[in-house]
């Protein structure tokens, strides 16, 4: 009785089983005692390599079969080359080995697939890039609330005069005098501006309009207690700071082009001065 396969229990046909075509191969034949299978094909003769050859194609492919047929007809319509096949693969190292067998020739590609050093040294940058990009942003963090109130209108300018002024240390604080300048019906007489701890920050524009003050003569009077301003002339020097402690404190003023004017509350409220102006300059 001959040997019946292990997985369909089917008839063992030329090494393989006839039904599943599970391989049952000769090892007697193909190998030596305790000798891999590499080793066996280079001291074998052709013809046992021709056998160990046939053995690894799969049994419709083998000469004979139905599949080898069909491939061996399409073949010869074409005039393609099939003694030596090489692929490119892009990006990578490959190796080209040919073995020749009893006449024949056969082209074998290996790809290593390992990364070249140009392309180490790239990623190797990116990933520098990207951690300090991470660690700027983590030190300014705490830097974005400040830096989004600056968007908004009133605030831009605001960001502009800061860079402009000098700083509070060096400048001169002075105290307001307790007489006032003029009595309340008088300065009803005048037009005034209003500069509140909001907007803050001032400046002296070439002519008066009913917006924006120009060069001239003034009283400050502060309508609250609590509120500080701050001069500094228009070449950035000469920078006064009165303290208003009492509400109707007045001071008088001459501003040139360019003088700025800041408005500061000292209790952390809402407050505000009325500019009256007395005379204009033409400048």
């Amino acid at each position: 009785m001959g040997k019946r396969c292990q997985v369909c229990d089917g008839p063992i046909v030329n090494g393989r089983c006839k039904y599943c075509g599970m391989p049952y191969r000769n090892d007697a034949v193909m190998y030596h005692l305790n000798e891999d299978r590499s080793e066996h094909y280079r001291h074998s003769s052709a013809k046992v390599r021709r056998e160990m050859d046939q053995s690894e194609i799969p049994l419709p492919d083998r000469k004979g079969g139905a599949d080898y047929t069909k491939k061996k007809n399409a073949g010869n319509k074409g005039t393609k080359n099939k003694s030596t096949a090489r692929k490119t693969v892009n990006n990578k190292n490959t190796t080209s080995k040919t073995v020749s067998n009893a006449g024949r020739t056969a082209s074998k590609t290996y790809t290593s697939g390992k990364q070249s050093g140009t392309e180490k040294k790239k990623k190797g940058k990116k990933m520098v890039i990207f951690w300090l990009v991470i660690a700027l942003l983590a030190a300014l963090i705490e830097y974005v609330p400040d830096v989004l109130e600056t968007l908004k209108p009133h605030q831009i300018e605001e960001f502009i005069y800061k860079t402009k002024l000098i700083d509070k240390d060096d400048k001169e604080k002075k105290e307001v005098p307790d007489q006032k300048v003029m009595s309340s019906s008088e300065l009803d007489k005048y037009d005034y501006y209003m500069l509140n701890t909001e907007d803050k920050y001032y400046e002296v524009v070439e002519s008066n309009t009913e917006d924006f003050m120009g060069p001239g003569e003034y009283v400050v009077e502060a309508v609250w207690e609590g509120i500080e301003l701050e001069f500094v002339a228009a070449d950035g020097t000469g920078g006064v700071v009165w303290d208003f402690d009492q509400e109707g404190q007045q001071l008088k003023l001459e501003l040139h082009k360019g003088d700025r004017l800041t408005v500061t509350s000292l209790d952390g409220q809402y407050n505000y001065f009325r500019l009256y102006e007395i005379q204009q300059y033409d400048e």
